[in-house]
């Protein structure tokens, strides 16, 4: 039996091939295994199944990059977004080359990335002002008038003007606090006496509480929005010319 040249060649090439082809860890083969197991049963909706399957890989191999990857997938199906992610980075700094780990790590920034994106484009949307005074919302001025009466800054929140009542009812407060402390004087025998300071203190809270029911009253007016305009009829009266 001869060999040619060629045949000879292709016999060494293939040696060749099979002496330095890389032989795959069974470990590394029983965690994707059980990863795909895992993705399949959750998206079924069979969340304690998929756990199981990758639990029993970081249990028998808790300190192997393929289980330190299984549990970040854990984490990444239990919707620990920022936990997994900073597993994955480890397992890719401590073992550099894991192609699939690279690719997991990219998809859950990305999509913490988007979660961001997403988020900040709806808090730039939202109009704190259209929220506390949505349009078409009617406010009256005797229902103002009487929460200022409650306490001032009650009628403005009612109106919509959030940072604005909760401004006038810290001044409430403060006002309150101003008078039982500076302007009321306990006397011994068990009666107070109110000092001048206090006599200034109150002055000033009655006309402060008369300013915030009117400008309560008078922003009510100006957030209640207009009436529709009447529609003109049509001149069904009158013959066509």
């Amino acid at each position: 039996m001869t060999w040619n040249r060629s045949g000879s060649r292709c016999l060494r090439s293939r040696a060749f091939r099979l002496e330095t082809m890389d032989i795959r860890d069974p470990i590394e083969e029983l965690a994707e295994t059980a990863g795909r197991k895992a993705r399949i049963l959750f998206e079924r909706g069979e969340k304690e199944a998929a756990r199981t399957a990758l639990l029993k890989v970081i249990e028998d191999h808790p300190s192997h990059p393929a289980g330190l990857e299984a549990k970040a997938d854990l984490l990444r199906l239990e919707g620990k977004l920022a936990e997994a992610a900073s597993l994955y980075a480890e397992v890719i700094e401590k073992h550099p080359g894991r192609v699939n780990t690279e690719r997991k790590h990219a998809e859950i920034v990305l999509s913490m990335h988007e979660k961001e994106l997403v988020a900040s484009e709806a808090f730039r949307a939202t109009n704190v002002r259209e929220v506390m005074n949505p349009a078409g919302v009617r406010r009256t001025s005797g229902m103002s008038a009487f929460l200022s009466l409650l306490s001032p800054g009650f009628g403005q929140v009612y109106n919509g003007y959030l940072v604005k009542g909760l401004v006038m009812l810290a001044i409430t407060a403060v006002l309150w606090v101003l008078m039982f402390t500076v302007g009321y004087v306990s006397a011994a025998e068990g009666r107070g006496t109110m000092t001048t300071v206090g006599w200034a203190i109150l002055v000033l809270g009655l006309a402060y509480y008369v300013a915030a029911v009117m400008d309560a009253a008078v922003s009510a007016q100006k957030n209640t929005p207009p009436p529709a305009p009447a529609r003109p009829k049509p001149p069904v009266d009158k013959p066509f010319e």
